[in-house]
């Protein structure tokens, strides 16, 4: 089961919202005051009145719902009005059947919910299905079913102590939960309630006696616990040790608020228990270092995998790219999704260069030549690209030497930009990568190195044919590089065998040199209509185009 859309009516600064549609990671972005954390506590709420009207014990409940809090100042003055809240959750193919089998009720795959909160701070239910006898007939089951299958762990900005620790108590509890079908468990919780139980009859034999003398009518004396309060106490208000050793082993209610977010965030990471969580953060960059946001944003993604994770931020890192609508807007009171990545970078007040202001992809180069090379070649060799780069969608941009890729892409990051990168198989380029990796810039699906066969190390002058530019290096330098027994035709990269090859010819050879020739071999391509690459190195670029057509298509 899994919440899909969400919309509330009148909830403190929120007059309306559009349905919000959830997806496994949303944001929510905008300016202070707008409502961002009012979202999050809006969906708390609801799901809060779910528990409630679904029976469930009040341990596992959360943010009450209070008219004169909650319902927005400016329209309380004639005491009416409503709060409404609407959930739209989605039934998997075994709880289709679940229905059917338990309640007699042949459903679609979405389950349709409208809460309405008055003065009175009693909530009212529909279910908005069709059907709706069936429906209302089995409500309080259909609640219960939903809140034994969904829970939400809320994490405000303001992390007080007593907030933290009783989400983390929340989550443990929740996964212990998960061994009351054990039958070694079962038989020693058995064991356990019949040795309580033996005390407890004692306890009432000594009661009615003196009792009985007061009042002759009493008969008997019965004490005992109900059956779901003894199993809640074996995993509520437990009294539990939570050590952390981050240089000093330190009960965690002792640590910085940063820490303790992090330790809830880390328990819901492979959570036993199989039921789906929503997990909304208010400002998870809150009490963070800097160099800790892209380590949490990697949690986040990896949480998301198994469950739903619904977040506040002014950040940049924690912006969905390859999705925009699953960033929610919050403006004016209002919420609505973000219709691309641009409207998110205006909220969030981030400043672009003109030259990128419409580009959602960016091909990040090693040099000028590789990028006037594939800005001319890319359009021949894909009509989906040569579509976006004529648009503007698509953009190369070189960053002048792999030194400087993690710098550039930390840029691109903040900016909110997708990004592919193409790197040279060299060891400068290796480390670069490396590098990026560990500072979360870069993942292996978001890079090509230009490997080529049989090369020791290779640049992007290696793919390319020399019949295409020898003539030209003859020409201009008296270097003949079609000699089959020059060095040349080693396995080393392109630029070590060029200058192999000048020295070998007698001719002076000099650093700068490598960049003219470069471009002068760029020029030689752009003006060669036919196949630019050898057929065996051409790999790499093939694959490349796919990702960035993927990409492009989304």
């Amino acid at each position: 089961m899994k919440l899909i859309e969400f919309s509330v009516t009148n909830f403190r600064s929120i007059i309306k919202t559009n349905k919000m549609k959830l997806f496994n990671y949303n944001t929510l972005v905008g300016k202070n005051n707008e409502g961002k954390s009012n979202i999050l506590k809006a969906l708390s709420v609801a799901l809060f009145s779910v528990n409630y009207l679904g029976g469930l014990p009040i341990q596992r409940m959360g943010d009450r719902y209070n008219w004169e809090k909650d319902f927005p100042i400016s329209l309380q003055s004639k005491k009416q009005g409503y709060t409404t809240f609407k959930l739209n959750f989605e039934l998997n193919y075994d709880e289709i059947n679940y229905f059917l089998d338990n309640f007699g009720i042949k459903t679609n795959s979405n389950i349709s919910i409208e809460i309405n909160y008055g003065p009175e701070n009693r909530p009212e239910i529909k279910i908005l299905n069709k059907k709706k006898d069936a429906f209302q007939k089995n409500q309080r089951n259909i609640l219960k079913y939903i809140s034994d299958n969904i829970s939400i762990n809320y994490i405000p900005s303001i992390r007080t102590k007593d907030r933290i620790m009783k989400t983390i108590d929340t989550i443990i509890s929740e996964e212990l939960e998960t061994i009351e079908n054990d039958q070694d468990y079962i038989d020693a919780q058995n064991q356990i309630n019949q040795k309580q139980q033996d005390l407890l009859n004692e306890i009432a034999a000594k009661v009615q006696q003196p009792l009985s003398r007061f009042l002759p009518n009493v008969k008997s004396v019965e004490i005992k616990i109900e059956a779901d309060m003894i199993r809640g106490r074996y995993r509520r208000n437990l009294p539990f040790s939570f050590m952390v050793d981050d240089g000093a082993l330190t009960d965690i209610e002792n640590k910085g608020d940063g820490v303790k977010s992090l330790a809830a965030l880390a328990m819901l990471q492979d959570k036993f228990s199989k039921k789906n969580s929503i997990i909304a953060i208010e400002e998870p960059e809150s009490h963070l270092h800097p160099g800790a946001m892209h380590e949490l944003c990697e949690v986040l993604k990896k949480i998301s995998d198994a469950n739903q994770v619904i977040i506040t931020t002014h950040n940049p890192v924690f912006v969905i790219r390859e999705r925009p609508s699953a960033n929610i807007i919050i403006n004016d009171n209002k919420a609505e999704p973000a219709k691309d990545l641009k409207e998110v970078r205006n909220i969030l007040g981030i400043q672009i260069s003109d030259n990128l202001s419409n580009a959602e992809l960016v091909l990040v180069v090693e040099g000028k030549t590789d990028k006037k090379i594939l800005q001319n070649i890319l359009p021949k060799m894909s009509k989906v690209i040569k579509s976006a780069l004529t648009n503007g969608r698509f953009t190369i941009q070189d960053i002048d030497g792999a030194s400087n890729l993690s710098h550039r892409l930390s840029h691109l990051n903040m900016e909110l930009y997708n990004y592919y990168v193409l790197l040279d198989d060299d060891e400068e380029a290796k480390n670069a990568f490396g590098k990026a990796e560990e500072n979360k810039l870069i993942s292996t699906k978001d890079c090509t190195f230009v490997k080529c066969p049989g090369k020791r190390e290779a640049e992007f002058e290696d793919l390319i044919n020399p019949d295409i530019y020898s003539k030209m290096i003859c020409e201009d330098y008296g270097v003949n590089i079609e000699d089959k027994k020059l060095k040349f035709k080693g396995k080393e990269k392109w630029s070590n065998r060029l200058k192999k090859t000048f020295e070998s010819d007698g001719k002076q050879w000099k650093e700068d040199l490598k960049s003219v020739i470069k471009m002068k071999v760029s020029e030689c391509i752009i003006n060669h209509n036919g196949e630019i690459f050898i057929p065996q190195y051409k790999i790499p670029i093939d694959s490349m185009i796919s990702s960035l057509e993927k990409r492009l298509q989304k």
